[in-house]
């Protein structure tokens, strides 16, 4: 399953966990990396947590090689009952490519395993897993939100919304202004069931929006690479549009051995393209803002004297 930043796959994901409660399952989130030994997005750990759950006799602790083949050995044996693994945001690990040889092409009757991962313009996972189309059972890409969610989600919501949801000028102004992003959509949405929101208003940027950005603005402040983050930022807001080299080349601290565990922590902000023709490394991945309102929001941050 495949999805831009904040179109739902994670909350997609969740929710089928919460459904099946006798699912497999490990969800990816740099969000999670501290101080303490366990790491979320390190393959040994993410192996780890699913061969505890798919075999009661696992013993943590195993070296990383006696685990990769514990947990391949796993996959490939046809299991007693149906068995059901939900790996969720594969982009995220540390490093994509090392999971491809652990997951068969040809899974055994019964084992199914659900990967999702950000859906990046010009570049697919599958490559990184080392699989094409043939070997998926099924591949879903998660668009935006279309007009008739929109009517959906003000009708959901209640209050004030639901009225609003009738009114075919106001359906259409919301669904241009967010472009169908649900994580946007989710803030104008509780603005128009308390009130807040008119056709007049739409444009504004919701409320709940600059509170939930004023928080991840906050935890980049804590981040021990602030400073390289704070530059990131800044040169995208004046430029719109950088290379990954022209980011080494400008930002003090970023270098080609930290770029990745670097850019992971802001990764939600941005949209990577990944550009055709001979380039090669960080010269192919071009980085921009994935929404507008991010751009306007750091913006403002950047003229207050917020960094």
């Amino acid at each position: 399953m495949e999805g831009k930043s904040g179109f739902g796959k994670t909350s997609l994901l969740a929710n089928l966990v919460h459904r099946n409660p006798d699912y497999h399952y490990h969800f990816i989130s740099q969000s999670y990396r501290g101080g303490s030994g366990f790491d979320p997005t390190s393959l040994v750990h993410v192996l780890d947590c699913l061969c505890e759950q798919l075999d009661p006799a696992h013993m943590p602790g195993l070296d990383p090689t006696s685990l990769q083949r514990h947990f391949r050995g796993l996959l490939t044996r046809r299991p007693r009952k149906q068995t059901v693994i939900v790996l969720d945001a594969i982009d995220e690990l540390t490093d994509t490519s090392e999971l491809g040889p652990l997951l068969p092409h040809r899974l055994p009757p019964g084992m199914v395993v659900v990967l999702s991962a950000r859906w990046l313009d010009g570049k697919s996972y599958l490559n990184d897993l080392g699989f094409t189309e043939e070997h998926l059972g099924l591949r879903l890409s998660l668009p935006g939100l279309d007009r008739a969610a929109l009517v959906e989600l003000l009708d959901l919501a209640g209050g004030r919304a639901a009225a609003l949801a009738s009114d075919e000028d106001f359906v259409s102004q919301m669904h241009r202004v967010s472009a169908g992003d649900p994580f946007y959509l989710r803030f104008l949405v509780e603005d128009a069931a308390a009130g807040r929101l008119t056709l007049q208003t739409v444009t504004h940027v919701p409320t709940g929006l600059e509170a939930y950005l004023d928080q991840q603005l906050e935890q980049l402040y804590r981040s021990a690479h602030r400073e390289e983050h704070v530059l990131i930022l800044a040169y995208l807001l004046r430029a719109g549009t950088l290379s990954g080299s022209d980011l080494v080349r400008l930002v003090a601290g970023l270098d080609w051995l930290n770029f990745d565990p670097v850019i992971d922590r802001i990764h939600r902000f941005l949209l990577v393209r990944y550009l055709e023709g001979p380039l090669a490394g960080l010269n192919r991945r071009s980085y921009s803002f994935c929404h507008d309102r991010f751009r306007q929001y750091f913006l403002s941050r950047l003229e207050d004297g917020g960094t």
